[in-house]
């Protein structure tokens, strides 16, 4: 017998529409699997993308977290600082308060021992001219 492609050339006019019909039928099969295989890969390429779309929301989501974390720090770092630095004011408003209240009991003290020394003075004064007057 002769092979398949020397057969085909010799088969009669009806078989060949036969023929022409089953590989119209293929040929309908063969872009069906296309078309399939088409949608199969359109249908990826959008689950990709939906896929990379949620992961781009979820970076962003991310990146605010992140985001309002650091101004929350910030802001609490802030809040620390300022309440160091009343800290330092009320601590220095002390310190004035303390050297005032010395330096006032050092000029009371002083002036107190210079009017009791001028006090002694006068009182000596006086009893030398009484025993002068002798």
């Amino acid at each position: 017998m002769a092979p398949a492609s020397l057969q085909r050339k010799t088969i009669p006019p009806e078989d060949q529409r036969k023929d022409v019909g089953q590989s119209r039928s293929l040929d309908e099969l063969v872009c069906e699997e296309e078309e399939e295989e088409e949608e199969e890969e359109e249908e990826e390429e959008e689950e990709e993308e939906e896929e990379e779309e949620e992961e781009e929301e979820e970076e962003e989501e991310e990146e605010e977290e992140e985001e309002e974390e650091e101004e929350e720090e910030e802001e609490e770092e802030e809040e620390e600082e300022e309440e160091e630095e009343e800290e330092e004011e009320e601590e220095e408003r002390r310190r004035r308060r303390r050297r005032r209240r010395r330096r006032r009991r050092r000029r009371r003290k002083k002036k107190k021992k210079k009017k009791k020394k001028k006090k002694k003075k006068k009182k000596k004064k006086k009893k030398k001219k009484r025993q002068h007057e002798r």
